[in-house]
């Protein structure tokens, strides 16, 4: 409840919070000044007040139902895969994106991911067609053939990452944010997915040639995306 009404207050902006105060302390005065005789005048306060909330809290509402709403033929970008590739001598870690929309995603960008001092980036994809896969590389500020792996960079993280409890348990949480815009670029997107790295199974898929009749089947990297927000692009008129 509680964090329904922040989240109101929040979207309503500053038309709704300062005119739902005056609304309040011109009703507060009115109720006063009605059981001491005298003239009600406040009431006129609230007929503008209550109409000018009314209105900034419809349209801030408006507009997050307007963001939030996809079209049938907007482009979808999800991370399907983080996989390793290459060999000992140049590993690279591989961020697999497939847009599973009706239509071509333009400027697709994941943003920074951070961990502790080191921030990897990524080139941006020029576009991704629809039902299509794309391959991206990090790229660590390092200056060698490790540079496009962070198989070394999630153990760490793994290490130093500790659980609601305080304690280890071999996992890493970390979000990957995607960015992107439809054809007509009149529209930004943004693709946010939680994802799961567990250092134990990463090490189980380097040895399951080992036990090839093993029931269970690592997986390093589990994803959970967010709903797409999507937001209208504001060009200077």
């Amino acid at each position: 409840m509680i964090k329904n009404i922040k989240e109101f207050i929040v979207d309503a902006g500053g038309w709704g919070l300062t005119s739902g105060i005056a609304a309040l302390v011109s009703f507060g005065i009115a109720i006063w000044e009605h059981f001491h005789d005298k003239p009600v005048s406040s009431f006129i306060f609230i007929c503008l007040t209550v109409p000018l909330f009314c209105i900034g809290s419809y349209k801030a509402w408006a507009k997050k139902i307007s963001t939030a709403q996809q079209g049938s033929d907007d482009p979808l970008i999800y991370l399907v895969e983080i996989k390793e590739s290459g060999d000992n001598f140049n590993r690279e870690t591989v961020f697999v994106l497939e847009n599973k929309g009706k239509s071509v995603a333009h400027a697709v960008q994941i943003q920074p991911i951070t961990f502790g001092d080191e921030k990897s980036t990524f080139a941006p994809l020029d576009y991704l067609d629809s039902n299509a896969k794309s391959e991206c590389l990090p790229t660590r500020p390092i200056d060698d053939m490790e540079k496009h792996c962070l198989a070394e960079v999630f153990a760490e993280a793994t290490n130093n990452a500790r659980n609601a409890d305080g304690e280890y348990d071999g996992n890493l949480k970390f979000q990957v944010v995607v960015a992107y815009m439809n054809h007509t670029r009149d529209y930004k997107f943004t693709s946010c997915i939680n994802v799961i790295y567990s250092h134990i199974d990463a090490q189980m898929s380097k040895l399951k040639d080992t036990w090839p009749n093993s029931h269970h089947q690592p997986q390093p990297f589990t994803f959970s995306h967010e709903p797409i927000k999507k937001a209208k692009v504001m060009r200077p008129s």
